[in-house]
């Protein structure tokens, strides 16, 4: 009987050597450690990747939301500007702080009071338009520029914006205009 323990001992022992030694061969092994570097290697460089399209994509976002952004402010005044100085009228912004309002007209000296008078209601209407509810207007400067049917500028007006409320700062003319820009120096 001990030599059948015996046998089925060896008979085992010589079993799981050979399966042992029926594994996955060096030249198997080496081939797949290859491959998984490669792989580790193709997944950095996509990462790499996949990094800087994302950040590009941000900035992307970034740069359409504030040139929406600007387009639907330029569109708001230019919209205010049109229903306060006639459709003709025309607007550009100067680094986002001032702006410029182009009024085509026949600017004369006799309908001075009622220019200015018109100004006056225009720009307290954007001060509603443009802040409802803070207490502060997008823009430092507002000019309103008067042309004639030439286009040459007859006379402008700069309101600088104080707490809300726009001050006459600047009255600027074309000399050749002398009686329209005297006459709308304001009185007081």
């Amino acid at each position: 009987m001990k030599k059948k323990v015996l046998l089925c001992v060896s008979i085992a022992a010589m079993l799981s050597l050979t399966a042992c030694s029926n594994g996955v061969s060096q030249k198997d092994y080496d081939k797949l450690i290859n491959e998984k570097e490669k792989i580790e290697s193709d997944y950095s460089t996509l990462e790499k990747e996949y990094e800087e399209l994302n950040k590009k994509y941000l900035e992307d976002k970034d740069n359409n939301l504030k040139t929406t952004s600007d387009n639907f402010t330029l569109s708001k005044v230019n919209a205010w500007a049109q229903t306060s100085f006639g459709d003709s009228a025309s607007c550009s912004l100067d680094d986002k702080k001032h702006l410029t309002v182009h009024v085509p007209s026949n600017y004369t000296a006799s309908n001075v009071p009622e220019i200015l008078s018109n100004i006056k209601n225009s720009l307290s209407t954007w001060v509603a338009i443009d802040s409802p509810t803070s207490n502060t207007t997008e823009f430092n400067y507002i000019t309103i520029t008067f042309y004639d049917n030439s286009q040459d500028g007859i006379i402008s007006y700069t309101f600088d914006n104080s707490n809300k409320e726009f001050e006459l700062k600047t009255i600027m003319g074309n000399l050749q205009k002398v009686e329209e820009i005297v006459n709308a120096i304001p009185k007081n």
